[in-house]
């Protein structure tokens, strides 16, 4: 009588554990998207009057290099891209009627080393987290993403945009650079 029990509710939680990794799949496609030089990816999350923000673009579209500085120059402009990303109003802009107000603005980097890793074959990445808090959400039209004209070595941005029940993906580039939000 156990024996089947169990049969059962494995049975049961192996259907159900497979159709949630499916969605889940499905779900992130542009996460999954590989970079490569010349692109990068931004994941737009609102949820009430918080917005937050995922960027990942390759160090090579913003520092013309791979890996790791290796004299003054390159650790000089590494440097100063960092300090560029975190100042979240650098990268995205809101309608200032929105009132938002950067609380997170987090730059890190992955595969400076010039390690390959197996999501990413070769290139180092720029990896920024934001989240805003806005005083009137009802304001917020689009975001701005600023990438291009500090950066112009960005050829597209894959967007993906994710509110309550709702997925929005896009290409952003140099003449079309805003995410809509309605």
């Amino acid at each position: 009588m156990y024996k089947k029990l169990i049969v059962v509710f494995s049975l049961f939680f192996l259907v159900f554990s497979s159709a949630s990794i499916a969605h889940h799949v499905s779900d992130h496609k542009v996460d999954a998207i590989v970079l490569s030089k010349g692109h990068a990816r931004i994941i737009i999350s609102v949820s009430g009057s918080s917005i937050e923000a995922e960027l990942y673009t390759p160090t090579v579209n913003v520092l013309g290099f791979v890996g790791k500085p290796s004299n003054d120059v390159e650790k000089a402009e590494f440097d100063a891209a960092s300090t560029w990303f975190s100042q979240a109003s650098n990268v995205f802009t809101f309608a200032e009627a929105a009132q938002c107000v950067a609380i997170v603005a987090e730059v890190n980097t992955s595969n400076i080393d010039g390690q390959a890793k197996a999501d990413n074959a070769k290139l180092a990445e720029f990896d920024v987290y934001y989240v805003w808090e806005c005083k009137n959400p009802a304001a917020l039209n689009q975001i701005e993403v600023n990438l291009f004209e500090q950066y112009p070595t960005h050829k597209e941005i894959f967007s993906k945009r994710q509110g309550v029940g709702e997925i929005k993906r896009d290409k952003l580039v140099a003449t079309k650079n805003s995410i809509g939000l309605k």
